[in-house]
């Protein structure tokens, strides 16, 4: 009677991998990957080269598995995915994490915005409106001035009604 092989790689999908049920929060994702951090991480086997090659080649799917496991729209994906038989999702339906720091103004833009929000808080969101526009003149395709734009004219709209 011979023993069952071990599992490669390759056959493991993320919650596997992590030892982690389909049903995890992300409080247990994350001490999960900690744990597997601490038995995979490349620097706990540098003492023989195979070693650390498939170590890093463990850890490296792990953290895609923390990663993905723990963006919820990311693992909603995945999980449609694994219905399917697919334990690693696939390239170009993945994404990167955006930044939850927004980018700084640049000088003139800041300038400019500030002058807006003085104007909201004055009550004067036509000239609110007016600056903000300026200052995407000086940082076309911002988010943050995008979003600051949308707001007052909603709020200008709201307050002619």
């Amino acid at each position: 009677m011979s023993a069952k092989p071990k599992p490669g790689l390759d056959d493991l999908d993320y919650y596997e991998l992590l030892g982690v049920d389909a049903q995890a929060g992300v409080d247990a994702i994350r001490a999960a990957f900690h744990a597997f951090a601490r038995r995979y991480h490349p620097d706990n086997h540098t003492d023989d080269p195979k070693r650390h090659e498939r170590a890093t080649q463990i850890f490296r799917r792990g953290t895609e598995a923390y990663r993905v496991l723990l963006d919820r729209d990311l693992r909603f994906a995945y999980d449609g995915e694994l219905r399917k038989g697919i334990k690693r999702l696939r390239s170009g339906v993945e994404r990167r994490h955006a930044s939850r720091i927004p980018k700084p103004l640049g000088p003139r833009a800041r300038t400019f915005f500030a002058a807006a929000e003085q104007a909201q808080r004055g009550g004067d969101l036509k000239a609110a409106i007016l600056q903000i526009r300026i200052a995407l003149q000086h940082e076309p395709g911002s988010e943050r001035l995008e979003a600051k734009l949308e707001e007052l004219e909603l709020l200008s709209a709201a307050e002619r009604r």
